[in-house]
């Protein structure tokens, strides 16, 4: 039996502010750099455009202010910051693009 692709984007309820709109599949992650120890989070699932701007502007900034204070996070950091500003292009370009009707 062949595996049903989940689609990258759709027109559902937002988890987040509970509206019904365009919504894409996101991953954001951040790194917290403390002087002994590194902590990382990642948060990955639907969001609609306003709640995933929210989203990832709170991971950027906690990831250029504080993701530097461990010696790990000079390699760890750039990548996150990276990777977080790839996904957030692709997902608000497939929002822009999903069918507007159901």
């Amino acid at each position: 039996m062949a595996k049903e692709k989940i689609p990258d984007s759709a027109i559902g309820i937002c988890p987040i502010c509970y509206a019904k709109r365009a919504i894409a599949y996101t991953r954001f992650s951040k790194c917290v750099g403390l002087i002994f120890l590194f902590i990382g989070q990642t948060r990955n699932g639907w969001a609609c455009k306003e709640c995933m701007k929210e989203i990832y502007w709170d991971y950027q900034i906690q990831n250029l202010i504080v993701g530097w204070w461990w010696w790990l996070s000079i390699i760890v950091n750039p990548i996150y910051l990276i990777s977080n500003n790839l996904m957030y292009k692709k997902a608000i370009k497939l929002i822009e693009f999903t069918p507007k009707k159901i």
